[in-house]
């Protein structure tokens, strides 16, 4: 993933691994409620959601 010139450098390669992760599950959830979205609206969605602070709620329902 490759935002240098929109959000700056992440910190680490760790943190980039993880903002791609949360991105994939945002995009995943906004897929899932809406069927007839295309793949580009979707990601576009999720890079939007995930810099305005919103988290995906997939991997914390898998905690028990």
């Amino acid at each position: 993933m490759n935002s240098h010139g929109l959000y700056g450098l992440p910190i680490s390669k760790d943190e980039a691994k993880n903002q791609f992760n949360e991105i994939c599950l945002l995009k995943q959830e906004f897929l899932a409620q809406n069927s007839y979205a295309r793949k580009g609206e979707a990601i576009d969605w999720a890079i939007e959601s995930y810099f305005m602070g919103i988290r995906s709620k997939i991997g914390k329902q898998l905690v028990v």
